[in-house]
């Protein structure tokens, strides 16, 4: 137990995940942040990406979306607080497929479009196909 630490990830909705872990990768605003047993104190925004979660004794990780929202470390205990998080298997790939062209429509329209809602609905429908490895084609 001494290499792990407790990961929460948080939503106004639910407790998406609360479970002991070795390592946790984070879509940071200023670029992915991996982090460890032991890792010092910190706090950052996140941005809409994939979080990734390796358990203990497994060389695997499992990923979520993440929409972005802040990291908290804090002597092992580490919490993301997302405005939304889902786990691959939970992602409706069409519904992201959906979400993603509407946004592209609106940034392409010309009309009068609130530019960063459309660029932060893109963003969030790119973090959910990427979670779950989607390839056009």
């Amino acid at each position: 137990m001494a290499n792990t630490f407790r990961l929460r990830i948080v939503t106004p909705e639910k407790v998406v995940f609360d479970e002991e872990v070795e390592m946790v990768i984070v879509p940071g605003s200023q670029g992915e942040l991996g982090v460890l047993a032991n890792h010092t104190a910190l706090v950052t925004s996140l941005k809409p990406g994939v979080l990734k979660v390796r358990r203990e004794n497994n060389n695997m990780f499992e990923k979520l979306s993440c929409t972005g929202g802040f990291l908290h470390v804090l002597s092992n205990d580490v919490q993301v607080l997302a405005d939304a998080s889902e786990f691959a298997a939970e992602i409706d790939v069409q519904r992201a497929l959906r979400a993603r062209q509407r946004a592209e429509e609106r940034l392409l329209s010309g009309h009068d479009v609130d530019i960063l809602r459309a660029k932060l609905a893109l963003e969030r429908a790119l973090a959910r196909l990427k979670t779950v490895d989607y390839q056009e084609g």
